[in-house]
Protein backbone atom coordinates (compact mmCIF):
# COMPACT_ATOMS: atom_id res chain seq x y z
CA UNK A 1 0.00 0.00 0.00
CA UNK A 2 3.03 2.27 0.48
CA UNK A 3 2.60 5.49 2.86
CA UNK A 4 -0.44 6.49 4.40
CA UNK A 5 -0.56 9.71 2.91
CA UNK A 6 -3.26 12.51 3.99
CA UNK A 7 -5.92 11.76 1.19
CA UNK A 8 -5.91 8.46 2.08
CA UNK A 9 -6.70 8.89 6.07
CA UNK A 10 -9.74 11.62 4.06
CA UNK A 11 -10.90 8.82 2.28
CA UNK A 12 -10.73 6.20 5.30
CA UNK A 13 -12.51 8.93 7.10
CA UNK A 14 -15.31 9.49 4.47
CA UNK A 15 -15.39 6.35 4.08
CA UNK A 16 -16.06 5.04 7.70
CA UNK A 17 -18.51 8.04 7.95
CA UNK A 18 -20.37 6.37 4.28
CA UNK A 19 -20.93 3.25 6.23
CA UNK A 20 -22.31 4.37 9.45
CA UNK A 21 -24.67 6.45 7.24
CA UNK A 22 -25.54 3.26 5.43
CA UNK A 23 -25.87 1.32 8.12
CA UNK A 24 -27.93 3.79 9.73
CA UNK A 25 -29.92 3.91 6.54
CA UNK A 26 -30.85 0.43 6.62
CA UNK A 27 -31.78 0.19 10.24
CA UNK A 28 -34.33 3.36 9.65
CA UNK A 29 -35.71 1.85 6.31
CA UNK A 30 -36.14 -1.31 7.99
CA UNK A 31 -37.92 -0.18 11.10
CA UNK A 32 -39.58 2.71 10.30
CA UNK A 33 -43.01 3.40 8.72
CA UNK A 34 -42.64 6.96 8.17
CA UNK A 35 -42.07 7.45 4.77
CA UNK A 36 -40.55 11.03 5.33
CA UNK A 37 -37.65 9.50 7.52
CA UNK A 38 -37.18 6.53 5.12
CA UNK A 39 -36.73 8.90 2.44
CA UNK A 40 -34.04 11.30 4.39
CA UNK A 41 -32.06 8.52 5.19
CA UNK A 42 -31.63 6.91 1.96
CA UNK A 43 -30.97 11.02 0.21
CA UNK A 44 -27.79 11.53 3.21
CA UNK A 45 -26.73 8.43 2.64
CA UNK A 46 -26.67 7.79 -1.06
CA UNK A 47 -25.69 11.70 -1.39
CA UNK A 48 -22.58 10.81 0.93
CA UNK A 49 -22.13 7.77 -0.97
CA UNK A 50 -20.97 9.91 -3.96
CA UNK A 51 -18.39 11.32 -2.53
CA UNK A 52 -17.09 8.38 -1.42
CA UNK A 53 -17.55 7.24 -5.72
CA UNK A 54 -15.63 10.54 -6.03
CA UNK A 55 -12.61 9.95 -4.33
CA UNK A 56 -12.52 6.09 -5.54
CA UNK A 57 -10.70 7.19 -8.97
CA UNK A 58 -7.71 8.57 -7.37
CA UNK A 59 -6.43 5.51 -5.66
CA UNK A 60 -5.27 2.53 -6.40
CA UNK A 61 -7.35 -0.92 -6.07
CA UNK A 62 -5.59 -2.38 -3.80
CA UNK A 63 -5.89 0.53 -1.32
CA UNK A 64 -9.32 0.92 -2.04
CA UNK A 65 -9.95 -2.52 -1.29
CA UNK A 66 -8.12 -2.44 2.07
CA UNK A 67 -9.54 0.78 3.21
CA UNK A 68 -12.80 -0.01 2.10
CA UNK A 69 -12.74 -3.00 4.46
CA UNK A 70 -11.17 -1.89 7.14
CA UNK A 71 -13.76 1.02 6.89
CA UNK A 72 -16.77 -1.45 6.57
CA UNK A 73 -15.48 -3.27 9.78
CA UNK A 74 -14.99 -0.39 11.82
CA UNK A 75 -18.36 1.84 10.85
CA UNK A 76 -20.55 -1.04 11.26
CA UNK A 77 -19.02 -1.87 14.54
CA UNK A 78 -19.47 2.06 15.57
CA UNK A 79 -23.18 1.59 14.32
CA UNK A 80 -24.20 -1.33 16.07
CA UNK A 81 -22.76 -0.24 19.65
CA UNK A 82 -23.67 3.09 18.97
CA UNK A 83 -27.74 1.81 18.53
CA UNK A 84 -27.57 -1.08 21.11
CA UNK A 85 -26.50 2.92 23.70
CA UNK A 86 -29.30 4.51 22.35
CA UNK A 87 -31.56 1.14 21.75
CA UNK A 88 -35.08 2.01 24.12
CA UNK A 89 -35.30 -0.53 26.65
CA UNK A 90 -38.69 -3.12 26.09
CA UNK A 91 -40.23 -5.49 28.30
CA UNK A 92 -39.52 -8.95 27.68
CA UNK A 93 -41.09 -12.22 29.56
CA UNK A 94 -38.82 -15.15 30.05
CA UNK A 95 -40.70 -18.02 30.09
CA UNK A 96 -38.77 -20.76 32.18
CA UNK A 97 -39.32 -24.50 33.14
CA UNK A 98 -37.73 -25.67 36.40
CA UNK A 99 -36.76 -29.43 35.77
CA UNK A 100 -35.25 -30.09 39.23
CA UNK A 101 -37.90 -28.95 41.90
CA UNK A 102 -34.75 -28.63 44.44
CA UNK A 103 -34.28 -25.45 42.47
CA UNK A 104 -37.76 -23.96 42.53
CA UNK A 105 -37.26 -22.03 45.87
CA UNK A 106 -33.78 -20.98 44.76
CA UNK A 107 -34.52 -19.43 41.39
CA UNK A 108 -37.64 -17.81 43.56
CA UNK A 109 -35.54 -16.28 46.43
CA UNK A 110 -32.74 -15.21 44.01
CA UNK A 111 -35.95 -13.13 41.71
CA UNK A 112 -37.00 -11.48 44.92
CA UNK A 113 -33.34 -10.50 45.97
CA UNK A 114 -32.94 -9.09 42.23
CA UNK A 115 -36.48 -7.17 43.00
CA UNK A 116 -37.86 -8.57 39.55
CA UNK A 117 -40.76 -9.28 38.50
CA UNK A 118 -42.09 -12.95 38.08
CA UNK A 119 -45.36 -15.38 38.22
CA UNK A 120 -45.08 -19.20 39.13
CA UNK A 121 -47.18 -21.65 37.76
CA UNK A 122 -47.19 -25.66 38.80
CA UNK A 123 -47.46 -27.64 35.55
CA UNK A 124 -48.35 -31.27 36.05
CA UNK A 125 -46.58 -33.68 33.66
CA UNK A 126 -46.39 -37.25 33.16
CA UNK A 127 -43.04 -36.92 33.90
CA UNK A 128 -44.24 -35.20 37.50
CA UNK A 129 -44.23 -31.86 38.70
CA UNK A 130 -42.28 -28.59 36.98
CA UNK A 131 -42.51 -25.26 37.90
CA UNK A 132 -43.18 -22.26 35.37
CA UNK A 133 -42.17 -19.39 35.81
CA UNK A 134 -42.74 -16.30 34.15
CA UNK A 135 -40.21 -13.60 34.65
CA UNK A 136 -40.71 -9.79 33.23
CA UNK A 137 -37.73 -7.34 32.34
CA UNK A 138 -37.98 -3.86 31.06
CA UNK A 139 -34.34 -3.05 31.30
CA UNK A 140 -31.38 -4.41 29.95
CA UNK A 141 -29.33 -4.75 33.26
CA UNK A 142 -32.50 -6.57 34.15
CA UNK A 143 -32.43 -9.37 31.65
CA UNK A 144 -28.93 -9.83 32.06
CA UNK A 145 -28.95 -10.68 35.79
CA UNK A 146 -32.12 -12.78 34.93
CA UNK A 147 -29.41 -14.43 32.36
CA UNK A 148 -26.70 -14.90 35.30
CA UNK A 149 -29.51 -16.37 37.62
CA UNK A 150 -30.69 -19.08 35.50
CA UNK A 151 -27.72 -20.07 34.35
CA UNK A 152 -26.95 -21.27 37.55
CA UNK A 153 -29.86 -23.86 37.62
CA UNK A 154 -31.18 -26.86 35.21
CA UNK A 155 -33.69 -24.61 33.27
CA UNK A 156 -35.33 -24.44 29.79
CA UNK A 157 -36.50 -21.23 28.83
CA UNK A 158 -37.86 -19.12 26.24
CA UNK A 159 -38.32 -15.18 25.77
CA UNK A 160 -40.28 -12.85 23.64
CA UNK A 161 -41.10 -9.45 23.64
CA UNK A 162 -43.94 -7.84 24.91
CA UNK A 163 -46.02 -5.26 22.69
CA UNK A 164 -48.65 -3.35 22.95
CA UNK A 165 -50.78 -4.21 19.89
CA UNK A 166 -54.19 -5.72 20.29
Amino acid sequence: MGIITLSIIVFFGVSVINVILATFKTIVTARSDNKLSVSLANAISFGFYAIVIKQLVGFPTTTTVIVTLLANFLGVAFSMYILQYFKKDQLWKISVTVLNSINNADIVRELKLNDLAFSCLNIHSKKGELMGIDIYSSTQNESSIVKEILGKYEVKYHFSEVKNNL
